[in-house]
């Protein structure tokens, strides 16, 4: 379950970076690598 839920959230963020550059596709993309590699993340999935 938890590879799904990283899988949607990877392929959301590469897709946006990959179409485009702009600031806002740019925070998101942060935004979601930073959730996914949170302390914590990986525990509670585990």
């Amino acid at each position: 379950m938890r590879v799904c839920v990283w899988r949607r959230i990877e392929q959301a963020c590469l897709r946006c970076a990959r179409v485009c550059r702009g600031p806002r596709c740019k925070s998101e993309l942060a935004a979601g690598v930073a959730r996914c590699n949170a302390p914590g993340w990986q525990q509670s999935r585990e």
